[in-house]
């Protein structure tokens, strides 16, 4: 069972929240894309929230690979990737 049937991802390799009570999802995709979209079963749509696709090395194991929010995201709006250099 899907948690979210609506919308499809290419190559998640990770999912998590900015902590800042946005009630929004982030989805890692290996390529060098992260999706954003609302933290509902019935969500139709997702939004580009960062691509680095273009720097991105995604053969094999390499690629977009992690994602972190500053403790402080709500104020200083810092985050924080995880990637393979292309």
């Amino acid at each position: 069972m899907a948690a979210f049937p609506n919308i499809s991802f290419s190559e998640p390799v990770f999912i998590t929240h900015a902590g800042d009570g946005g009630n929004r999802l982030f989805v890692v995709e290996k390529a060098g894309t992260i999706r954003v979209f609302a933290n509902n079963a019935a969500v139709a749509n997702s939004g580009v929230f960062l691509n680095i696709s273009a720097q991105v090395l995604s053969d094999g194991e390499q690629g977009l690979l992690g994602l972190a929010f500053d403790p402080d995201y709500a104020t200083n709006g810092f985050f924080y990737v995880y990637y393979s250099v292309g």
